[in-house]
């Protein structure tokens, strides 16, 4: 009796043992191999590298889908040249990924709702990440983007509610792709030119900004909507600042701008009731709808002889606008 006890509680012991590991062959030199310690390894045979497979938003198509809740970690061996479309969607218990230096894309949706996620390295040989890449890693907190002519599609890391730190080198910063964040603190490199629209609208948390050189423009919206921003230091490249870029920052006190900015779009600052002086630079042309519209504690505003035009409602609701300092040598005609 005793010794039959022994062997039913051993075959009961080796049922229990984790069970899903198992290999699935993405072409007939890559395969992924998922261990039973959680780690899944995709690898290539083939001379010169290769991309992963694209998968799809039915998400059926993904091999590891069924057990995409027993994915701990992934690596993704040297020669894998691409991570496919939505390869680890939905991987929530996803905490660690191994990228190699042979990587040159992410795809669309690639990590899309890795809340486990904390951190990713990219390396710098990376040239694109897709759309919604790591959409909703409410896990990461950090990310570093080390590569200048890297193409970053929208929302790359929109709902990353948990992010707080971001150090971007990027040419291009695209549209959305922190929108939502808890972003903190932004750092940009040398090479940046362009903040996208709607980049970093919604980012709550987002105290300060230095735009340096040799950034030229702010899109649209790029900073609308972050009700904790208090002070914007904007480098002297930056000739053009988009609708919106920066509407209702509430607690805006302190601008320093551009000097070769020429542009400041419709709603610019509307609803920055921090405000309360604005000097504009000596080259600005343009001032655009409503650019002020709303700033309830402005006082007083300078505007340099440069400006040939002037929108309508740009002061619109300033209602303790007490000084406006002009410097025309003929007064414009404003309607």
């Amino acid at each position: 009796m005793k010794t039959k006890i022994t062997v039913f509680l051993c075959a009961l012991f080796l049922n229990t043992a984790p069970g899903w590991a198992q290999t699935w062959n993405l072409s007939n030199t890559m395969s992924a191999t998922l261990d039973n310690k959680g780690t899944l390894t995709i690898k290539t045979t083939r001379e010169g590298g290769e991309a992963m497979p694209d998968y799809n938003y039915y998400y059926t198509t993904i091999p590891w889908y069924d057990v995409r809740s027993k994915i701990f970690s992934a690596v993704t061996e040297p020669g894998v040249t691409s991570i496919g479309n939505c390869a680890f969607y939905g991987c929530n218990n996803l905490a660690s990924v191994s990228l190699p230096d042979s990587l040159t894309r992410i795809g669309d949706y690639a990590f899309n709702g890795c809340s486990g996620l904390a951190s990713v390295t990219i390396p710098a040989t990376v040239t694109s990440i897709g759309k919604q890449a790591f959409y909703n890693c409410s896990g990461f907190s950090s990310i570093t983007i080390p590569v200048a002519t890297i193409s970053i599609a929208g929302d790359a890391f929109g709902g990353c509610s948990g992010l707080i730190s971001a150090t971007i080198h990027a040419t291009l910063i695209s549209d959305g792709i922190f929108s939502g964040s808890s972003i903190s603190t932004v750092t940009f490199g040398h090479t940046v030119k362009h903040i996208g629209s709607n980049t970093f609208s919604n980012c709550q948390n987002l105290i300060s900004v230095t735009i340096p050189n040799p950034v030229e423009s702010i899109g649209h919206t790029a900073f609308s909507n972050c009700k904790s921003l208090e002070s914007v230091t904007i480098g002297n490249s930056v000739e053009s600042l988009g609708a919106n870029a920066f509407a209702n920052c509430s607690k805006l006190a302190s601008i320093s701008f551009s000097k070769e900015l020429t542009t400041i779009g419709a709603n610019a600052f509307s609803g920055c009731t921090g405000l309360e002086s604005v000097v504009l630079p000596a080259k600005v042309e343009t001032i655009g709808v409503s650019a002020f519209q709303s700033c309830t504690r402005l006082k007083s505003v300078e505007i340099p002889r440069s400006v040939t035009a002037i929108g309508a409602n740009a002061f619109n609701g300033c209602n303790v606008l007490a000084e406006v300092a002009v410097h025309w040598a003929t007064p414009l005609v404003i309607s």
